[in-house]
């Protein structure tokens, strides 16, 4: 025991040396926090729950090799990140990385914008998510009881109510949250319904595409000429497997020894999500029959379409293969449910970083974490207010869960370009001697991140299909310019409220 807290005693160090007083419990072993970072990402069913963008666009070609494509970007960029999380290990990650590599003239705005980046993304990853499980809610209900149609309304009710129950986990539940991560996200339900579905699919012994039409076969219902836009407008469901790569550093205060265990999550994060995702692509690809038929399904959900495709659940399944059919999607329709807590706990997490160095208006409230529950209350009431009014919109529109997706992994990925485009304008002179390095490639990772980025700016703005109406229009550009102006109307709350600019993190690292 004497060694553990000889090192919770150290971390206390270290973050006293960011400026900051060590407030919250660290709980969070690194079983824990791996859970986070991978089930935050939860790559093979996040994948499987949103098949539809990317089978419209380009077919399973683009499923595959999209996710060969953003593996390796993702790979470079947790490269990248594990390097800042070695060096700066703070709930603010990006925000607090950006603030001690940028110049004093640019600290306060860059800073500011990096962390409302960071938020968004969490934001709207958690919108994406809670809606992810209303659908598959609704497909649920519609197989067991035929005669009823997908309704917006329902699913947004399910994701609402999913969102309130998790926000309450992390409000009143943070002791058991450990607990929750290991068995009730990483453990049991990623990792059994992982296992039982890549088991169960190809073992009914269903359909079994060709090679051609896996490999080869690029299907195009878009409206576009282009295959190369057809294809990487198609990449929303491989970038929404493997990013948010930077979840675990939100959650560094809480774990002991975090320079080190930080960085490992995130590769490792990587490593088991692309294990996993690949994997379960294939088994899917070659089992999953028509594209047509599983897009135009009852129950509205590819996901449960290809589960009853494989299965052998035809118009008139008898009644055993209509039981192992509902089985399989409930806990498919579970799996997603796992994460959510950990989405929520990162959000809340953000907003009370930023409100701790004075950057959200009422930062005394927003700030405080009550000894009691250790949690910083409000911040995590304001978090799942946002998710809720957010979710709003696919009332509005059912297309705006992919554009929930684009904003979340497009906002996510600059927050972790910004510290990387840093590092190569501005050198490497500030980053403290350290356990990671590069050698000679130390610029590689950071370089690639930008590019991502890039990648994802050129692209995820564009329209799914063509011609654009009002049904299918591409929202993502809406939702992030919208959340810009968000940002800047706060930034002159801000600025009224403190009497001066935000100026970034209180204490700027000198020494670790």
């Amino acid at each position: 025991m004497k060694i553990e807290d000889d090192i919770i005693d150290r971390d206390a160090d270290d973050l006293a040396a960011l400026g900051h007083k060590q407030e919250l419990q660290r709980s969070f072993g690194i079983w824990s926090i791996l859970a986070i970072g991978f089930t935050t990402a939860n790559t093979w069913t996040s994948i499987f729950g949103t098949l539809t963008n990317a089978l419209q666009q380009g077919g399973i070609p683009t499923l595959v090799y999209g996710f060969i494509a953003v593996t390796v970007g993702q790979a470079f960029t947790a490269l990248s990140l594990g390097e800042f999380a070695h060096a700066f290990p703070t709930a603010g990650g990006q925000y607090h990385w950006v603030a001690e590599l940028s110049q004093k003239k640019i600290r306060g705005p860059l800073s500011y914008v990096t962390m409302w980046l960071t938020i968004g993304c969490y934001i709207m990853l958690t919108c994406s998510a809670c809606v992810l499980v209303g659908q598959a809610f609704m497909g649920l209900q519609i197989l067991a009881n035929p005669q009823i149609t997908s309704s917006a309304n329902t699913i947004f009710w399910w994701s609402q109510g999913v969102a309130i129950a998790s926000a309450a986990l992390n409000l009143f539940g943070m002791k058991i949250m450990p607990y929750w991560d290991n068995f009730g996200s990483e453990l049991f339900l990623s990792g059994f319904g992982f296992i039982v579905t890549i088991i169960v699919i190809p073992a009914a012994g269903g359909i079994i595409n060709s090679s051609t039409y896996v490999f080869a076969d690029f299907v195009n219902y878009t409206g576009w000429d282009s295959s190369l836009v057809v294809f990487m407008t198609g990449l929303i469901s491989s970038t929404f497997g493997m990013a948010y790569l930077d979840a675990a550093t939100h959650i560094a205060e809480e774990v002991p020894n975090p320079k080190k265990t930080v960085p490992l999550v995130m590769w490792t994060t990587v490593l088991v999500g692309f294990v996993t995702g690949f994997s379960f692509l294939l088994v899917v690809s070659f089992c999953m029959g028509d594209i047509a038929t599983i897009l135009t399904g009852p129950t509205g959900f590819p996901e449960f379409e290809i589960i009853r495709v494989a299965l052998g659940g035809g118009s008139t399944p008898n009644l055993g293969v209509s039981a192992g059919i509902f089985v399989l999607c409930v806990l498919n329709a579970l799996v997603p449910i796992g994460p959510i807590p950990a989405m929520e706990q990162v959000c809340g997490r953000l907003i009370y970083a930023l409100a701790r160095d004075g950057g959200f208006p009422f930062a005394s409230v927003f700030a405080h974490v009550d000894s009691r529950f250790n949690s910083p209350i409000a911040a995590q009431l304001l978090s799942l207010v946002a998710v809720l009014v957010i979710n709003c919109l696919f009332l509005g529109s059912t297309n705006a869960f992919n554009a929930l997706i684009s904003a979340s992994v497009l906002m996510g990925q600059l927050s972790c370009a910004i510290p990387a485009a840093l590092v190569l304008f501005c050198g490497r002179d500030k980053l403290p001697v350290k356990w990671i390095t590069w050698g000679k490639f130390s610029i590689v990772p950071h370089v690639v991140s930008c590019l991502v980025a890039l990648w994802y700016l050129a692209f995820f703005f564009l329209p799914y299909t063509l011609p654009v109406t009002v049904t299918n229009i591409n929202y993502t550009a809406a939702i992030v310019g919208g959340f810009f102006v968000l940002m800047a109307l706060l930034w002159i709350v801000v600025r009224i409220l403190n009497g001066k600019p935000f100026e970034g993190p209180l204490h700027i690292i000198e020494k670790i």
